[in-house]
């Protein structure tokens, strides 16, 4: 007797290429606020894609879009979407399956290194600044390298579990349907790959050394 197993690779896919397609219905009908944008990756070689020979020469395998402020004539149906883009001043037409496209991304505000979040206090003359304001003298600043190992030196896929349940991560991928996030793991799964040791995940990474004279 046959056994049925559950496809959770193709419901996957559907339930991305849904996000996609709702993402970019509600940007077609409503534009995009301020300054949020996306970039969309597809596979120029797959069924349906239509581009001008010029692109199409110029991306054979792969191209990343931007939607921002400079598209027009954008239409969604089931399984595909058209847009109008300039490339290099030249207006052109655009026409791609859902099923071509292999990622989509929204970028997320980062902040600058004024402001709480990731980078704060990542500039150096930022630094300088507070603790000057603080009252402290003599300041220097120095980078040094470290060696970040993921949770403290977690096995692997303790260790992707760690980065996407804590921190930016957690804050990004917080909001996103479940498809998205199961998306977003496989791919940071893909990446850690290359940093795996024997005892752990290994990243290069880097710290200020502050020290300063008190007033």
């Amino acid at each position: 007797m046959a056994t049925d197993y559950i496809r959770y690779d193709i419901l996957t896919q559907n339930a991305l290429r849904g996000v996609v397609r709702a993402v970019l219905a509600d940007a077609a009908s409503k534009g995009l606020p301020g300054d949020h944008h996306f970039f969309i990756s597809f596979d120029t070689r797959a069924e349906g894609v239509r581009m001008s020979p010029r692109l199409r020469e110029q991306y054979p395998e792969e191209m990343t879009i931007v939607l921002q402020h400079q598209f027009w004539d954008l239409t969604v149906d089931d399984d595909v979407f058209d847009v109008g883009l300039s490339f290099n001043g030249v207006p052109e037409r655009l026409t791609v399956p859902l099923a071509a496209i292999a990622d989509v991304v929204e970028p997320v505000p980062m902040g600058d290194a004024s402001t709480p979040g990731p980078f704060a206090f990542g500039d150096p003359d930022h630094v300088r600044r507070v603790m000057g304001d603080a009252g402290y003298a003599d300041i220097r600043i120095t980078s040094q390298a470290v060696d970040f190992v993921v949770g403290g030196g977690l096995p692997y896929d303790e260790s992707l579990d760690f980065l996407v349940e804590h921190g930016l991560l957690r804050h990004v991928l917080g909001s996103a349907a479940p498809a998205v996030r199961v998306a977003a793991r496989d791919r940071l799964a893909d990446a850690l790959e290359a940093y795996e040791r024997p005892d752990g995940v290994h990243m290069a990474s880097a710290v200020w050394m502050v020290t300063a004279r008190g007033s």
